[in-house]
């Protein structure tokens, strides 16, 4: 009898921890599945920190690249081209003023106003080249190939306008001084012509 009576004690404690254990249980798988969750959440978080950074890595490679000029660059003909036409630009603007002050065809306030000519255009010229310095030097600005190679395609522009500008300007400034000079032959031959009558 004492057999029965612990046995069925043994039946009614189950029954009446039953529903605990089973919350427990269930808790238990709740707990596993939240730690997995975390788990993933942690490495997912971690995987997106490092794709995030490997990506703002490569911005960061791909813009700091974008300061250094590629040497294809540098070697573009039309870099030449830009220096040979300061160069021409300035041997033309010296032979031009020289023979302006020498001619005794201008007077004192004409060969200032050419020069003044002159050096303006001499000035905005060598801003040009300042300008291709900047765009073909290592970390001065950031630009893409193309972007520094049409920049350049500019810069030889602004050069062939301002070299077209300046041969016309002396061919102007010769043909006047020539245009003067015959009219100071034609006054001296006059001159002669009445004096000996």
């Amino acid at each position: 009898m004492l057999l029965l009576v612990v046995s069925s004690t043994s039946v009614f404690a189950q029954n009446k921890f039953k529903p605990l254990i089973e919350r427990i249980a269930l808790l238990q798988v709740y707990l596993e599945y939240l730690q997995k969750g975390y788990s993933i959440a942690k490495n997912g978080w971690e995987t997106v920190r490092k794709i995030t950074k490997g990506e703002f890595d490569l911005h960061g490679d791909y813009f700091n690249s974008l300061e250094t000029v590629n040497p294809q660059v540098k070697k573009y003909v039309r870099i030449g081209s830009i220096i040979a036409i300061q160069l021409r630009m300035v041997k033309a603007y010296k032979e031009a003023y020289q023979y302006a002050k020498d001619s005794e065809q201008f007077t004192p306030d004409e060969v200032e106003y050419l020069s003044r000519v002159f050096e303006n255009l001499l000035t905005q010229a060598a801003k040009d080249i300042e300008l291709l310095t900047v765009v073909i030097t290592n970390n001065k600005v950031k630009m893409e190939d193309k972007e520094r190679l049409a920049w350049i395609d500019r810069i030889h522009e602004y050069m062939k306008d301002k070299e077209k500008f300046l041969y016309t300007f002396n061919a102007e400034m010769y043909g006047l001084a020539r245009a003067r000079d015959g009219e100071s032959h034609d006054s001296k031959m006059l001159q002669k012509i009445y004096h000996h009558k």
